[in-house]
């Protein structure tokens, strides 16, 4: 720079400076940017609130499930109803549903069931109480749920 650039160069670069510093560009800049990852923060936070309800309200809905141990009444259930059998016989340490999610085909969910269900009339196990089960954690529904 010092080659090429006359006076009147520096001076001018001089000039462009001061007039950014007086529309205090950078300040602006990092501003904007603050409030940018501010926001991203809180947004994490509300999904994560988000997240502790969802799971709060299903392992109140999975709690208030009383166990069918109906084989012809388990074919009739479709839908989150099914599912929600699933999640509350795995919760209740039912056998044979290794393997077995909420995403797996509704024969295969229905299929392990009933072959809980079968072990449960044989005496092969008998189900958790309330009080026999911890509390069951976010990462460990997300863990069943796959």
């Amino acid at each position: 720079m010092d080659n090429k650039f006359q006076p009147e160069d520096h001076q001018y670069v001089r000039q462009l400076a001061c007039k950014a510093d007086k529309l205090r560009l950078e300040v602006k800049r990092k501003e904007r940017l603050v409030k940018h990852n501010e926001m991203r923060i809180q947004r994490r936070k509300e999904m994560s609130d988000k997240r502790k309800k969802n799971a709060a309200e299903k392992a109140g809905r999975i709690a208030a499930i009383s166990l069918i141990f109906d084989k012809g009444e388990i074919v009739k259930l479709k839908g989150q109803k099914l599912k929600d059998h699933l999640l509350a016989f795995q919760q209740a340490g039912a056998p044979h549903l290794q393997g077995i999610t909420v995403r797996s085909t509704v024969q295969q969910i229905r299929e392990a069931i009933q072959r809980a269900i079968d072990s449960y009339h044989d005496g092969d196990w008998a189900p958790f109480t309330c009080s026999e089960t911890e509390e069951v954690t976010e990462s460990e529904w997300e863990e069943i749920e796959e």
